[in-house]
């Protein structure tokens, strides 16, 4: 059975969570500190199954990031899970 990989752009504390779940399933995990490292991960051919994404990151917000996935041909496939703690109505429907 071939492992389940995935791009984990997430606050430390949240990552670490998330890894120490994910390790009883085996799934395989590649880490960016923010967006721009993320994009340079995703450019260099990295296709992960999944993408965990933060909305609140430095250097490249989770807005911007869902913006370059998705006009993107080779990553608009990949499903992406949105975590964030802003909870208003008018982040909710950005």
């Amino acid at each position: 059975m071939q492992k389940l990989n995935y791009l984990n752009i997430l606050p430390y504390l949240v990552s670490f969570i998330l890894e120490s779940y994910f390790k009883t399933y085996e799934l395989e995990s590649v880490a960016a500190l923010n967006g721009a490292q993320a994009i340079i991960l995703l450019e260099n051919d990295l296709n992960p199954d999944l993408i965990l994404l933060d909305i609140m990151m430095p250097i490249m917000n989770g807005y911007e990031m869902l913006g370059f996935i998705s006009h993107t041909d080779k990553l608009k496939h990949i499903p992406i899970i949105v975590v964030t703690a802003q909870a208003s109505r008018a982040d909710e429907q950005k």
